[in-house]
């Protein structure tokens, strides 16, 4: 999976024959808010699918979205029995990213959503509701992953900038 990690790559090319659906519906979605509770509904209900099969990997990374980026590395790595290194390398090595960073993402994902369903934006008070620090993580991970600062970001949103990307 790491092999996939900072590519872009076709969907078609990657995915499986029955997520067509998936990404038709996706496609067929207005705001970021219904795209992402699609999606995690999506994986959800693949996790729930595949429980027989999960891996450890698949284990943090469903304890991760449960608690919204919020359990620790430390915390994971005990629950199957795993030191943090080791936990480390073999998520990356199945999911395609480090636990630390795919709980970055998950927080960021929390973030998306509290933002575009609120008129007035207290940043530090949502930094800390998305289990950030405080409001300069936040404001580094909003520069990583979107590649703007967040009011910049939100001044696309609400002027009808394509995704705000």
């Amino acid at each position: 999976m790491d092999l996939l990690t900072d590519r872009m790559l076709p969907f078609a090319d990657v995915a499986e024959a029955d997520l067509s659906e998936f990404v038709r519906r996706l496609e067929d979605m207005t705001g970021w808010e219904a795209r992402l509770d699609h999606a995690l509904a999506f994986v959800t209900q693949r996790l729930q699918q595949d429980a027989a099969r999960l891996t450890p990997s698949d284990h943090v990374l469903a304890r991760l979205m449960q608690t919204g980026g919020r359990a620790s590395v430390r915390t994971l790595a005990m629950e199957i029995g795993w030191s943090r290194k080791h936990l480390a390398e073999k998520f990356r090595k199945d999911i395609g990213l480090r636990p630390k960073t795919a709980a970055r993402v998950i927080r960021f994902g929390q973030v998306l959503k509290q933002v575009q369903n609120s008129h007035e934006i207290d940043w530090a008070g949502l930094a800390i509701d998305c289990g950030y620090a405080d409001q300069a993580h936040l404001i580094r991970d909003f520069s990583e992953f979107s590649g703007s600062s967040p009011e910049a970001w939100r001044t696309r949103l609400l002027n009808g900038s394509a995704g705000a990307w």
